[in-house]
């Protein structure tokens, strides 16, 4: 065989391994395509399942804040009404019930798992 026909296979052999890599790195961009949608659907679903979550913990907050809140408002009531009526040691139980139910409220904060 003359040189002419080496220099023709090397080059045909060179054009079908380009060709191939050509095709193997198309095939790996699809599958990594189909690979990130589906870690897509993944986490849609994941955050679907969480909301349910969310929401029930919010609505332990609410009713946790609701409580705080009225208990809060009846103490300071008692408060005012102590003042005015004079009363030291009624007003003194009532601070002590106002503090207590704003310790509650950052307590239950600082426990509450996040």
């Amino acid at each position: 065989m003359d040189i002419a026909s080496w220099v023709f296979i090397g080059l045909l052999v060179l054009i079908v391994l380009l060709a191939v890599g050509i095709y193997n790195g198309l095939v790996t961009f699809k599958h990594g395509v189909t690979k990130n949608y589906s870690n897509i659907d993944v986490l849609l679903k994941q955050r679907h399942d969480e909301l349910p979550k969310l929401v029930e913990s919010c609505k332990r907050y609410m009713s946790h804040e609701r409580d705080t809140l009225e208990s809060i408002t009846e103490a300071r009531s008692r408060v005012s009404d102590a003042r005015q009526q004079g009363d030291i040691k009624q007003l003194g139980i009532a601070e002590t019930a106002l503090r207590a139910g704003w310790g509650n409220s950052l307590l239950w904060l600082r426990t509450t798992p996040t």
